[in-house]
């Protein structure tokens, strides 16, 4: 049996020692607990400075009427400015003055209000005609921001250019600048129809025309110093000049392409019915082939084995980038190839929804 001395004592250890851990999770918690209103503090103090910052680092929204007047401060007309102020704000566009003095942005802005036109109009027929006035809108641009503008040396001549090869034959060749180096300007190598290369003699004459991307066409007369061939590239090299003329501007933006297209011989017949005639075009139902060179709103080049005259019209079908599309032209100008013609176009007749798509495909905003 334990003496009475010595529960006395284990009692008030284990008293004291129980007391000892009270004391001792009483201090932990406490600790933990300002470690916790610490910590909230500190959060909360911090997504108050986030939230003011993101307040001022966020532009306001520019008001209409204000957008409206940059734009027209930048020479866009009163319609042009109300057009482009309404989708800057659809568009939430902030540096709107920055766009109108930048080319490049400008016309990302223009490609933004394109697909947002596809994807928010109610019907067709209104996306349709807001994609003709906005397209109006960048030609008109277009003229505005180059009319003064001007080239005093084919070294000036931007890489990339689309260039009209014209011999002393009268034959034209569709080309590109690859390269453009202090000792001559380097093109594509041209080929006919079929993809054969055209035969040039050494030291070759040629007028060359080309348009600066802006309407503003020129031409030079140059020749050919040189004709390079590999298994990587095939290129003439030309002669640099500083003799330039320039040309009248060119109505609508075109685009170098290879594009196969069917072609279709059209008559017009005139139909009588009581006292009103009508004329309407009648096409042959066997397709002819042709392969398109350049295209633009206005028209089309292309190459063909079939014998047309100037003022013949013909239904074309051709794909610009969203489905097969047909439409009718008028031949312009024809010009004598190896193995064909090389043909120049106007379109007579053509639907609305397919002048837009080569307007997007000239401007690359398909």
């Amino acid at each position: 049996m334990m003496p009475l001395f010595q529960i006395t004592y284990f009692w008030k250890d284990t008293a004291e020692s129980s007391s000892d851990v009270r004391l001792l999770l009483i201090v932990i918690l406490v600790l933990f607990a300002v470690i916790l209103v610490y910590a909230l503090i500190s959060y909360l103090i911090k997504k108050s400075k986030e939230s003011n910052t993101s307040k001022s680092l966020t532009p306001k929204q520019v008001s209409q009427r204000s957008l409206q007047r940059s734009a027209q401060s930048s020479g866009f007309s009163g319609i042009e400015s109300e057009f482009l102020a309404f989708y800057a704000q659809k568009l939430a566009v902030y540096n709107y003055r920055d766009i109108l003095k930048d080319k490049n942005k400008f016309d990302r802005f223009l490609r933004d209000i394109y697909h947002y036109i596809e994807k928010n109009s109610k019907t067709e027929q209104e996306a349709e005609e807001l994609k003709k006035k906005l397209f109006m809108i960048r030609e008109a641009h277009s003229f505005r921001l180059h009319a003064s503008k001007t080239l005093r040396s084919t070294h000036e001549i931007p890489k990339l250019t689309p260039l009209s090869l014209v011999t002393n034959r009268d034959a034209h060749y569709a080309t590109i600048l690859l390269a453009n180096e202090s000792d001559g300007l380097y093109v594509e190598y041209p080929r006919d129809a079929f993809g054969d290369f055209i035969k040039f003699p050494s030291g070759t004459k040629l007028t060359v025309y080309f348009y600066t991307g802006n309407h503003a066409g020129f031409q030079i007369k140059t020749k050919i110093t040189d004709k390079i061939k590999s298994k990587a590239t095939a290129m003439l090299k030309l002669k640099h000049t500083h003799t330039i003329t320039a040309l009248p501007y060119r109505k609508h933006d075109r685009k170098t392409v290879r594009m196969e297209c069917s072609l279709y011989r059209t008559v017009v017949k005139t139909i009588s019915s009581g006292n009103s005639t009508k004329k309407i075009l009648q096409s042959d139902t066997t397709p002819l082939p042709g392969i398109l060179t350049d295209i633009s709103a206005g028209g089309v080049s292309f190459h063909s084995t079939l014998s047309m005259m100037p003022g013949d019209i013909i239904k074309i079908e051709f794909n610009p980038g969203m489905g097969r599309r047909l439409a009718y032209i008028s031949i312009v100008r024809v010009n004598r190839i190896k193995n064909g013609f090389l043909y120049h176009a106007k379109f007579i007749k053509i639907d609305p929804k397919t002048t837009n798509e080569i307007y997007a495909l000239v401007y690359g905003y398909l």
